[in-house]
């Protein structure tokens, strides 16, 4: 959760590469790293600050269109709407 609500802050994210973390991350959306590289990776991020926003802003949109409440809502709805044989789009 932590993951997601500092993305949706488009912040710079250093985390670790755990559960479904690396595919969050992914595309330059973030750094994964093992715990013994942080500090590496946090002087990285302070070197090329430029770069690590536009991971942020990366990570933001994803977050906003694959996580954000209504995201999942429209997931979960044709989801359901597959489920009992309706048509998914959701006008």
């Amino acid at each position: 959760m932590a993951l997601l609500e500092a993305g949706s802050s488009g912040i710079p994210v250093i985390a670790t590469g755990v559960g479904a973390i690396p595919e969050v991350l992914g595309g330059g959306c973030g750094y994964v790293k093992e715990p013994a590289q942080f500090a590496a990776a946090m002087d990285y991020v302070i070197e090329h600050y430029d770069e690590a926003l536009a991971a942020g802003s990366r990570l933001r949109l994803r977050v906003d269109e694959t996580y954000s409440l209504d995201s999942m809502v429209n997931a979960h709805t044709s989801l359901y709407r597959a489920l009992v044989g309706l048509p998914v789009s959701v006008a």
